[in-house]
C-alpha cells in the first residue's frame, strides 16, 4: 500500500514538472533576427522608437501644378449712392406743387427711397382729407407716386415714405415732388432722398 502511494506521488510530481517546463518554454525573448520568420512581424509589434526610425527624411517639394480655369465674374455690386436732404421747410399752398429734393445721377439701375415729415394746414374743418399727392421719379421712370390722405385735423405732422426701383436710361435728375390736393394748405418740415445705383435689377 505504501509503495503504491509513493509511485502515485512521483507520477504527480512528474506531470507538474513537465507542465511547468512546457509553460516556461512558451515564454521566450527574441534576441536575434534569426529567431524571427521573415514577414511574420507587423508594425504594431514594433516599439514606438522603432516605428519612428522607419520614416525617411522629407523629400523636396515637387513642381507647382497647372493653374485651374478662371471662374465666371459675379454680378456687379452697388457702385454709388446719392443723397439729398431738405435744407428748410417748404410751404405747399392749396392746389400747388413743389419739387422738394433732387439728386443728379448717371444712367443705370437704381433703388430709390425718400421720407418726408409733412404737416396739415390751419383749416379746422376742411370738409375732406388733407392730401399729399407726391411723385418719386427720374428721367422716363416713375419709382413711386402714392396719394396720402392724412385726415381732417389741422397742424398734424405725418411721416410719409416713398420707395421703388427702376432703370434710368440716361443721365438726369431723380426728384421728389409733392402737390397739396383737395384744395387745402400743407407744408413739409423735413425730408431725405437716397438713390443707390445697383449692378442689376431682377
Amino acid at each position: 500500500m505504501r509503495r503504491t502511494v509513493i509511485w502515485a506521488s512521483l507520477l504527480a510530481l512528474a506531470i507538474v514538472i513537465t507542465g511547468t517546463t512546457s509553460y516556461a518554454a512558451s515564454k521566450y525573448v527574441v534576441t536575434s533576427s534569426k529567431q524571427v520568420k521573415d514577414g511574420s512581424l507587423s508594425t504594431a509589434d514594433l516599439s514606438k522608437k522603432a516605428r519612428v526610425q522607419l520614416h525617411g527624411a522629407r523629400g523636396s517639394a515637387g513642381p507647382q501644378g497647372m493653374q485651374g480655369p478662371t471662374g465666371q465674374a459675379g454680378p456687379v455690386g452697388p457702385s454709388h449712392a446719392y443723397s439729398a436732404t431738405m435744407p428748410a421747410s417748404v410751404a405747399l399752398p392749396a392746389s400747388t406743387g413743389q419739387t422738394l429734393m433732387t439728386v443728379n445721377v448717371p444712367a443705370g439701375d437704381y433703388v430709390v427711397m425718400a421720407r418726408i415729415q409733412g404737416e396739415t394746414g390751419s383749416d379746422p374743418n376742411p370738409g375732406n382729407n388733407y392730401r399729399f399727392d407726391c411723385s418719386l421719379s427720374g428721367p422716363d421712370v416713375t419709382f413711386d407716386d402714392p396719394v396720402y390722405r392724412v385726415g381732417v385735423d389741422p397742424y398734424v405732422e405725418r411721416y410719409l415714405t416713398f420707395q421703388g426701383a427702376g432703370a434710368v436710361e440716361q443721365a438726369g435728375t431723380i426728384t421728389l415732388s409733392c402737390y397739396a390736393g383737395n384744395g387745402h394748405d400743407l407744408s413739409v418740415i423735413s425730408g431725405q432722398l437716397q438713390a443707390i445705383q445697383v449692378g442689376d435689377l431682377d
